[in-house]
């Protein structure tokens, strides 16, 4: 899609197809996203193209114009922002997919087993105990480590910081393609997310003034209206 000068950059769809991780692997899995910021950068190309067709037309006054380019604006906006929102739902649904998939992955050994894993590590000095996880994943031991991971972290002797390092190292080992999907997912949910405020501001952009303002000019106009129409009751009437 070509780069259009009048609209931020941060909607443009690039941005989901630059994400680390990105390929054709993990494309379909963020296309809903993709498909929000094309349709977002096409729409608000469209209000920037009419507000020069608009400004052409010297029988309008300028209020006229802001409140014809504000109906079309709206309808845009109206139409892009529900496209965000089904996409920040399905990255959602599909985050929380890949992410139990992974978690069932994972070999698990018997509770009484674990347990005992879990009581000889807590007896090692810190030193010693990150050597042998570090040999246990040099000898994809698995079993092990999943058994070390899979309860709260004091009960191995380990930190937080040092259960969820080893977590995501089991990850990335075991199932390397499930944790570069989930990465860009979740890369491309945070764009959603940031993005999506982006559109009401861009199009008050486009329209070259606030909703504020194009909602005190309509009422102005409906208070024409409706003295013009009483106005003309009354003559009738006279």
């Amino acid at each position: 899609m070509e780069i259009n000068s009048n609209i931020t950059p941060s909607l443009h769809p690039q941005n989901i197809t630059s994400i680390d991780g990105y390929d054709d692997t993990t494309a379909g899995y963020v296309e809903s996203a993709k498909a929000a910021l094309e349709l977002a950068y096409k729409s608000l190309g469209a209000v920037h193209g009419a507000r020069t067709k608009v400004n052409d037309n010297s029988a309008w006054s300028k209020e006229k114009k802001l409140l014809e380019l504000a109906e079309f604006g709206e309808k845009n906006m109206d139409r892009v922002l529900p496209v965000f929102d089904r996409a920040r739902t399905n990255l959602e649904s599909g985050i929380k997919s890949v992410e139990q998939a992974i978690s069932e992955s994972l070999s698990k050994t018997t509770p009484a087993l674990a347990q005992e894993i879990r009581s000889h590590i807590k007896t090692l000095d810190t030193t010693a105990r990150a050597e042998l996880v570090q040999k246990l994943f040099a000898e994809k031991n698995y079993d092990v480590v999943t058994a070390i991971i899979d309860a709260p972290a004091f009960l191995s002797g380990i930190t937080t910081e040092e259960r969820e390092n080893y977590k995501r190292k089991l990850h990335e080992t075991t199932n390397p393609e499930l944790v570069k999907r989930v990465k860009v997912m979740k890369s491309a949910l945070s764009i959603i997310e940031s993005r999506g405020p982006l559109v009401m501001l861009q199009t008050e952009k486009a329209i070259g003034a606030n909703f504020d303002l194009i909602a005190k000019l309509r009422n102005e106009e409906s208070a024409t209206r409706r003295a013009l129409i009483i106005k003309d009751h009354e003559e009738n009437q006279a």
